[in-house]
């Protein structure tokens, strides 16, 4: 052995002893962690740092093979010369190294030729694969404003080929753009996550890109995509940052059996300040390292799949974006569309002049939504057998187009409405069976003006016929238009049974007034009545009501602190028959509903509270409903609810209706959810934690990760301990820098991105860094002596940034 290198071992032994020493006299922790530390050091080195000229607008470190020799390249984004720059790596040094354009620049280290590709766009993201199957890496990247730009490696020469999209919609940031097999077909697809949509481009067997498919988001600012195996199933998911409102929250999508990707799950992990995915306990599937933005700690995340727990139901929203249109959407109904006998969603999409079918797969549950023409400002919609043909029909009404009509599913899509002929104004309308033959009627709101007179209002209502004509239903003898004196301009008309006595009646809401209530008779005409004295309804939304089930048929209404189940009685007075009430102050109740949530016989009540973003869940106990369980859901932007099996369980699931999304809340199934294995604090002084990268970093073959700190511009190396605890392995400082009083004036966010990936070609894993205009390569020593190198390299090799 080298003698520099016997004498380095006995000094680094001696201070290990002395340290030893120190512990046993004192048994202190901060002398026990140090002690520690020296331990696991010894196990770590690195040969000197070489550093590599490029500009403070250099982004997005992107390792691959970019000249196809075998060995790992980077490519950088350099936005200040529109171009990425190929630091393709060499074996050796150059017989003449480049020349300095100054007396006091620093020499770049011969690791690395560079290469220049122009680029004529802004660059916000960059990623690589092979993207047309001929065995070469290739870079795809973002440009502004809207253009995705794939460039091919040539066998040979320069980077000529490329291949654009036009992508709209999609936001100026870095890692929006992600590779990775997303079908399950060993090819490497694109996505790219969009302001509305996330586009996801796969690659045909012919070397092809397909158009890029488009997943409606639920939130318009996503980041972060990453694209590996979450839940160990060897398909590859989506994984990404979400916005909620204010919040960042870990999200993702999860490829199923049939290569697709399924809806949203939101893991309930906020505002992480730096992610990774890393396979760390190498039993399958990639784990999440998080930055917890709270604690300053780093917590190891793996994903568990559903597991059964009875009696208990499911603790997250499933959510299905609307789309690009679906920021103000109009209504939603639940009912089997297609003729499967399964439920489905049908929503419409006002500014889109769109209906949006979520359709039931068999086995799989709800599929991504297709959208359908409609009318535009199309709000109210209705699904039922309106008609005396088989099969459902969806009943679409447009106040901005004064139409109502009739939508069939046929041919494997739904039809665009058959316009139905009405007089006057129609503002709102419900579906009820007025005359029991088992087909509802279509009935309606119109509303005439007369100059400067108050608007005359009425009741209205049309059939089918058997011979497939529609006309106006005929209430008592000849009449068809029942008058209503409503107190301000009607919005919606709700069918329910208010006095339980087997006919539908029909609440007519109201904008800000008490709803008018219209009552059926004996001869089966709605009349309206006035409800005078005892508790008044007062000024109700559409979504804060609901017709449910509890121990009988009950009208729910939430109001603000409390929700509760009123019955009109013989005397056309309202009656409460239970009050459900929420003690927390902040509490805002928006919505309820009622289902079997733990599968015991009797449904549980589930109120909506908005103030506080939960779900509350009252469960029947002897003779009253109690507070059974909260439910997190987000600043989820909530309208109103609905019940309908949507997994084909034979239990109904919860619906929960947003401004451009829905969630449902399942039942008979558990959720994926993260478990932490293990958490790191730093013991730093002031020590703040901004990102990290993952690799084995001493070539033992398990996984190391560095922490990057930019308070003091510090990388420390934390590892995995048997027990499968983080251990801090490695701590050692970057740069130095001036103080400054204006913190402003600082080094900043430095090192702002790090890499653990083979760059020297020995078969070890090195750290990367990019900090200020250098990038920083501190290669892994394999632990045999070096041989000093020769005095030219010393410029290079030493020097600090």
């Amino acid at each position: 052995m080298d003698v520099t290198a016997v004498k380095e071992n006995r000094v680094r032994n001696t201070l290990r002893q002395l340290l030893l020493g120190l512990v046993a006299l004192s048994g202190t922790a901060a002398a026990q962690e140090e002690a520690s530390l020296v331990e696991l050091s010894q196990y770590y080195g690195f040969l000197p740092v070489e550093i590599f000229k490029v500009e403070y607008r250099s982004h997005s470190l992107v390792p691959g093979d970019f000249n196809h020799d075998g060995k790992t390249d980077l490519a950088i984004v350099d936005d200040s010369h529109s171009r990425i720059d190929l630091l393709l790596q060499r074996a050796s040094a150059p017989a003449k190294l480049e020349e300095l354009a100054k007396v006091n620049d620093i020499r770049s280290h011969w690791r690395f030729e560079k290469k220049k590709i122009p680029v004529d766009r802004e660059v916000p993201s960059l990623s690589a694969a092979d993207l047309n199957g001929d065995g070469r890496t290739d870079l795809v990247y973002f440009g502004n404003p809207d253009r995705l730009v794939v460039r091919y490696q040539p066998a040979s020469g320069e980077w000529t080929e490329k291949k654009e999209f036009r992508l709209a919609d999609v936001q100026a940031a870095a890692w929006t753009v992600a590779t990775g097999d997303l079908n399950n077909d060993a090819l490497a697809d694109i996505t790219v996550l969009g302001k509305k949509s996330t586009y996801v481009l796969y690659q045909k067997k012919d070397g092809t890109l397909s158009t890029p498919v488009e997943f409606r988001n639920t939130g318009a600012d996503l980041g972060l995509g990453m694209v590996q195996d979450l839940n160990g199933d060897g398909r590859n998911d989506l994984f990404y940052l979400a916005k909620d409102q204010d919040e960042r929250v870990l999200s993702g999508r999860l490829q199923d059996e049939r290569g697709q990707l399924g809806p949203e799950i939101q893991f309930g992990v906020k505002n992480p300040r730096g992610v990774a995915l890393y396979d760390i306990d190498g039993q399958g599937g990639a784990e999440v390292l998080a930055i917890d933005n709270q604690t300053n700690r780093l917590r190891v995340l793996k994903l568990k799949n559903p597991q059964p727990r009875a009696g208990e139901p499911a603790t997250r929203l499933v959510q299905y974006g609307i789309g690009s249109e679906g920021r103000d959407i109009g209504e939603a109904a639940i009912g089997d569309i297609d003729g499967d006998m399964l439920a489905d969603i049908a929503i419409t999409v006002p500014g889109g002049a769109q209906v949006m079918v979520f359709r039931q797969q068999r086995g799989s549950g709800l599929d991504l939504g297709t959208a359908y023409p409609s009318y535009l400002g199309a709000q109210q919609i209705r699904i039922a057998d309106v008609d005396t043909l088989p099969g459902n029909e969806v009943v679409v009404l447009s106040n901005k187009e004064n139409t109502i009509g009739i939508a069939k599913f046929a041919e494997g899509r739904l039809g665009f409405p058959e316009t139905l002929a009405t007089s006057g104004t129609i503002v709102a309308f419900e579906l009820a069976d007025l005359d029991g033959d088992n087909h509802p009627e279509i009935v309606a709101v119109f509303q005439e003006k007369a100059g400067r007179g108050p608007a005359k209002y009425w009741i209205g209502a049309v059939k089918r016929t058997v011979a497939g004509e529609w006309e106006k239903f005929k209430f008592a003898g000849d009449k068809t238009e029942l008058e209503i004196k409503p107190e301000d301009t009607p919005q919606r008309l709700m069918a329910v049974d208010v006095n339980q006595d087997g006919r539908k009646d029909f609440l007519c809401i109201l904008n800000g007034k008490a709803p008018l209530l219209l009552l059926t008779n004996d001869a089966g005409v709605p009349e309206p009545v006035t409800v005078s004295g005892g508790v008044q309804l007062g000024d109700v939304e559409p979504g804060t009501i609901e017709f449910g089930q509890l121990q009988e048929p009950a009208l729910l209404i939430a109001q603000g602190s409390f929700a509760r189940h009123v019955r009109l009685d013989e005397d056309r007075r309202w009656q409460v028959k239970d009050q459900f009430n929420s003690t927390e102050t902040n509490a805002k109740l928006k919505g309820v509903a009622t289902l079997d949530l733990d599968g015991q016989p009797g449904n549980e009540l589930v109120l909506v509270d908005s103030g506080l973003n939960k779900l509350r869940i009252f469960r029947r106990e002897k003779d009253s409903y109690l507070p059974w369980r909260e439910i997190d859901i987000g600043k989820f932007p909530f309208k109103s609810t609905a019940v309908a099996d949507l997994n084909n369980d034979r239990r109904d699931d919860l619906i929960l209706i947003g401004q451009g999304r829905f969630g449902v809340l399942y039942s008979g199934q558990s959720d994926f959810e993260l478990d932490e294995l293990a958490s790191f604090e730093s013991s730093q002084k002031d020590a703040y934690l901004m990102d990290l990268a993952a690799g084995d970093l001493n070539g033992d073959g398990r996984t190391d990760i560095a922490l990057m700190e930019t308070e003091n511009h510090t990388v420390q190396v934390v590892t995995r301990a048997h027990d499968g605890s983080l251990k801090l392995a490695l701590s050692f400082k970057i740069f130095e820098e001036k103080s400054f009083n204006d913190r402003s004036r600082r080094g900043g966010v430095q090192p702002r991105e790090g890499i653990i990936t083979d760059v020297t070609g020995d078969g070890r894993a090195d750290l990367v860094l990019l900090a200020h205009d250098r990038i920083l390569l501190y290669p892994q020593d394999t632990g045999q002596a070096q041989s000093p190198p020769p005095m030219k390299e010393l410029g290079a090799a030493g020097a600090r940034p």
